[in-house]
């Protein structure tokens, strides 16, 4: 950033002040020792004009002492304290000074109390000295500006400007290093698109107003476009002080042996800096046991304040606000997809609208994703579009540690072998996900259904007919992360755990493009049965809550059941495709022999028909193929019907089931 010459010349002017200043408190030290007597106002005032009466006339502006005392409303006893004390540290010949001076009954002689700044030295010097002025309460001590190293005189104790005050009285900021592990940096965006300053323009307005009118609103920033919040929180900031400050007061905790201590500096230093506080991560479990302490702080906290979050079980007291900033609108995205990657319009027809139908991304994040792409000027149409893929995955992988667990999704439609209606429903799936844009925006459907635009799949079958790798198919098609939940797993005894567990699954979906893949649906959606206690009634409310979310949730959800009798019809009618995976019939089987082994696996002569008559699924099929690779590799040969023939019997052994003669029949 270039040098701003009007700073620079405050800067050189308040420097010269300081000076001139330290030369009057001098002067006033040797007038006090000359006369034996603390001096009047009307002395103090003299010397003041008489040495910074040239150095006044300099400032294009108040010197910085005067600007911190209007910050925290000091009296003229306690700004001169304030500058004796900086005069000191500044000035050596205090530090060092031994002079003599009258004591308070004329006897001259007398020591000045202490060699450096102390409580006795402040009390002989001036007639108007008052011991408030250094009550740990009054503004001196209680915002840190001076600190008592206490001794066991109390006359005695040295007084010592706080190192942030003293650089900032010397026109220099530099925040204390107390707390700089909790103050945070964010790269907000340098615009908002139309739908996001729509949604400012009405609340900046309010604020404003609030503000200039001493309210002392609590603005909860919501919503997961984060560059965008910062970017509309720093607008609402600049409209009334100097912008925002970021803080998250979690990491101060450990090692800060004094939270308190730490929040009174971090309220110091928004007020030194003029910025409205961004307090983020109150609700962090490292801050559980110090809530109440956190949410009364938050509480007093002078002017307009932001949270993302409230300290665990605290209600605020203080009127509160919310600001959401959701991602831009998927039209809103494609533009800006557009704008970044504009060749892809020409050779790859239209995929930036693909790309905003398949990844909700904050307008900044598309913007350095384009940019990093651009990078290399030679990549390919083709290859450009996989790469922005790859990505926006990478961006938008959601952390759903503990809850779900991502799949890899290698599988292609050659890989799965299903009756042609299944197939039909399944290829239909991809293009509902890369159109729903068009269809419900532009094409006016949005407006004809209350319902969200989520799209939800039921598949149905027994284990093994190819459910999961359906939907690995469908995530390989769509490019998009796969992530696997057991809802059996979700569903907790105790009322109101499995709306949380489900929460954390979605609002953690919904921040990236994704499929999700809810296993064991009837876990949750079977038959409902007349509600006889309040167990029976909160079972409803959590089905109807997955309804919601799954309607609302902007990514591909895919259930699964074994047992389709099972999943109550008033929810499948909510559904917007219900697949059957229908047992493999003997010549589907045989397909699928027909593409289990890769390329690279040694095979001999196999007999597909034969191996058709096993009246398994496809999952089985699977094992069967593994085990006898595995059989024949020990035997250092290719596989053949033998290995095959044993594997089946270890495969049929696990199953519980016998090897029937129609099955066995001509080649076991």
């Amino acid at each position: 950033m270039a040098p701003d010459p009007i700073h620079n010349a405050w800067l050189t002017a308040n420097q010269a002040w300081v000076q001139a200043a330290g030369a009057a408190v001098m002067a006033m030290i040797e007038t006090r020792t000359a006369v034996g007597r603390p001096l009047s106002t009307s002395e103090v005032e003299t010397h003041f004009h008489t040495h910074c009466e040239a150095a006044d006339a300099q400032l294009p502006a108040p010197a910085a002492i005067d600007h911190l005392s209007t910050i925290f409303d000091l009296s003229p006893l306690e700004r001169r304290i304030l500058l004796t004390c900086l005069v000191t540290q500044i000035e050596p010949r205090i530090n060092g000074w031994h002079g003599k001076a009258s004591s308070a009954e004329g006897r001259p002689g007398d020591p000045l109390p202490g060699k450096a700044l102390s409580f006795g030295l402040l009390r002989s010097l001036w007639a108007d000295f008052d011991w408030q002025a250094l009550l740990p309460s009054a503004p001196l001590r209680y915002w840190r500006l001076i600190e008592v190293q206490a001794t066991s005189a109390v006359l005695e104790s040295p007084l010592i400007l706080d190192e942030r005050v003293l650089h900032f009285c010397m026109g220099l900021q530099s925040p204390d290093d107390r707390i700089t592990a909790a103050l945070r940096g964010g790269r907000a965006a340098p615009w908002l698109t139309p739908s996001q300053e729509e949604r400012l323009d009405g609340l900046a307005r309010t604020w404003t107003a609030a503000i200039n009118a001493g309210e002392r609103p609590l603005l909860r920033l919501a919503g997961p476009d984060r560059p965008a919040l910062l970017a509309a929180s720093q607008r609402l900031g600049s409209a009334v002080a100097d912008g925002i400050l970021h803080c998250s007061p979690a990491a101060l905790v450990p090692p800060s042996a004094d939270l308190a201590d730490a929040l009174r500096l971090i309220e110091r230093e928004a007020l030194l800096q003029n910025r409205l506080l961004v307090l983020e991560e109150l609700d962090a479990p490292v801050l559980a046991s110090q809530a109440t302490l956190l949410g009364n702080w938050v509480d007093h906290l002078n002017g307009g304040v932001f949270v993302t979050a409230l300290p665990t079980g605290w209600t605020s007291q203080r009127p509160q606000w919310v600001l959401r900033m959701d991602t831009p609108t998927q039209v809103e995205q494609a533009v800006l997809w557009r704008e970044g990657l504009p060749d892809l319009t020409a050779a790859s027809g239209g995929h930036q609208m693909h790309l905003a139908e398949e990844f909700d991304l904050p307008g900044e994040t598309i913007r350095r994703i384009a940019s990093s792409i651009r990078l290399d000027p030679d990549m390919a149409a083709g290859t450009m579009m996989a790469r922005a893929q790859t990505l926006c995955r990478e961006e938008t992988r959601p952390k759903l540690t503990g809850l779900a667990q991502r799949l890899p999704a290698r599988a292609r439609w050659e890989d799965l072998v299903v009756p042609a209606a299944t197939r039909e429903l399944l290829e239909a799936i991809p293009g509902q996900v890369r159109h729903r844009q068009r269809i419900f925006e532009e094409w006016g459907f949005g407006r004809k259904t209350l319902r969200g635009k989520g799209i939800a799949a039921l598949f149905c079958g027994a284990s093994g007919t190819g459910k999961t790798l359906a939907t690995e198919i469908l995530a390989t098609e769509l490019a998009l992360d796969l992530y696997q939940v057991d809802l059996s797993q979700v569903v907790d005894k105790y009322i109101g755990e499995t709306e949380k567990h489900l929460a954390r699954i979605f609002d953690a979906a919904d921040q990236g493009g994704c499929i999700l893949l809810l296993d064991e649906a009837d876990a949750l959606f079977g038959k409902r049965s007349e509600v006889r206690d309040s167990h029976d009634r909160h079972a409803n409310i959590e089905v109807s809550y997955l309804l919601q979310r799954l309607e609302q949730f902007g990514g591909l959800a895919i259930l699964t059941t074994n047992m389709r009798e099972a999943i109550d019809e008033a929810f499948l009618r909510r559904l917007r495709f219900i697949v059957p995976f229908p047992f493999p019939d003997r010549k589907q089987r045989q397909a699928i022999w027909a593409t289990i082994f890769p390329q690279e696996t040694p095979v001999g002569n196999l007999d597909l028909s034969r191996l058709s008559q096993l009246s398994v699924s496809g999952g089985n099929i699977h094992n069967i193929a593994l085990t006898a690779a595995f059989l024949a590799a020990q035997n250092g040969g290719r596989v053949e019907m033998t290995h095959l023939a044993a594997a089946a019997r270890m495969e049929y052994a696990k199953l519980e089931r016998p090897l029937t003669t129609g099955e066995t029949g001509g080649w076991l």
